[in-house]
C-alpha cells in the first residue's frame, strides 16, 4: 500500500473510531508527500567490481549522515570527531554520484557506478509499533458541551 493511501486510511479510521456523543477535533501524525529519494544498490555489479555492500552502505552514512570517529583531549576538554560532507555536496540526490568507494584491489570506484538514484515521496517520520508502521491519533472535545442552566 503506498504511503498517500497509508495517510487516507489512517484519516478514515481515525474519523470513524472518534465518534462520540457531541463534536470531536481530531488529527494523525502521519502524512506523506515529503520529497524524498530510493537508492537502489546493484548488488551482482558491485561484487563483479569487487565493492562490498558494507563499504557501500558505510560510505554513504559517513557522507550523509555522518560518522562517529573517536574522541580527543585539548585544552582540558574533550572533543568529538565525525566524519561527514558538508551540505554543498550533500544537497542534490545526484551528488551521490561523486562519491567514491575502495573496491577489494585498492582502486577507487564512484558510487553512480553501483547506485541507482530515483525520486519517491513518503513520511517525514515513520512512527512504529510492534515493528509495524503506525500512527499516532490524537483526539479531543472541539467545543466545551457544558449544559446551560436556565
Amino acid at each position: 500500500m503506498a504511503a498517500s493511501s497509508n495517510c487516507r486510511a489512517t484519516f478514515t479510521n481515525s474519523k470513524q473510531h472518534c465518534r462520540a456523543p457531541g463534536d470531536w477535533a481530531h488529527q494523525h501524525d502521519l502524512q506523506s508527500g515529503h520529497a524524498a529519494s530510493e537508492v537502489e544498490l546493484d548488488r551482482e555489479k558491485a561484487r563483479t567490481l569487487g565493492v562490498t555492500v558494507d563499504s557501500v552502505f558505510a560510505t554513504l552514512q559517513t557522507y550523509l549522515s555522518g560518522l562517529y570517529v573517536n574522541d580527543f583531549v585539548r585544552f582540558g576538554r574533550v572533543f568529538k570527531v565525525f566524519l561527514q560532507a558538508e551540505s554543498q555536496f550533500t544537497d542534490k540526490p545526484d551528488d551521490i554520484g561523486q562519491f567514491y568507494v575502495r573496491n577489494s584491489e585498492g582502486g577507487m570506484v564512484p558510487l553512480n557506478t553501483l547506485v541507482k538514484i530515483s525520486k519517491m515521496s513518503g513520511p517525514n517520520v515513520v512512527t512504529r509499533f510492534n515493528l509495524y508502521n503506525a500512527a499516532e491519533i490524537m483526539g479531543a472535545p472541539a467545543r466545551a458541551t457544558v449544559p446551560v442552566r436556565r
